[in-house]
């Protein structure tokens, strides 16, 4: 009876887990589609703004401000994006689907050796001439 408890209560807390992960999926999408508005929205502004400032209606001032906020936007937009892949790798890991999304082949005990266990060098020195 005691098994049975705490297998419900894990298959419990795996669904509140998935339901985070999709909603949290959910959340991000939205996020880059305002992101997306937004980076759009500011390229039209300052699209805007030098036209007024090519014909003396706006000051050099106004053009960089609307070209700060256009970079603004597109970095609130890259932030949104990472954050969506962030969202789909938690929920892929959660439903336990990453590596196989990623083509990653772990080896079994039995195939391992001592230099496969070695580390590896992710910034090697440059040959030498």
């Amino acid at each position: 009876n005691q098994a049975k408890t705490n297998l419900e209560q894990i298959e419990q807390n795996m669904m509140v887990q998935v339901r985070g992960a999709i909603r949290a999926v959910e959340t991000s999408l939205e996020s880059v589609r305002l992101s997306e508005l937004s980076t759009q929205l500011s390229v039209k502004q300052y699209g805007l703004q030098k036209a007024q400032f090519d014909a003396g209606l706006a000051t050099s001032r106004d053009v960089l401000q609307a070209l700060s906020d256009l970079g603004n936007a597109r970095v609130a937009e890259l932030q949104a994006k990472v954050s969506l892949r962030t969202a789909y790798a938690n929920l892929y890991q959660i439903d336990g689907t990453l590596l196989q999304r990623f083509n990653v082949v772990v080896p079994d005990e039995s195939t391992m050796t001592a230099t496969s266990l070695q580390p590896v060098d992710v910034n090697p020195a440059p040959p030498r001439p």
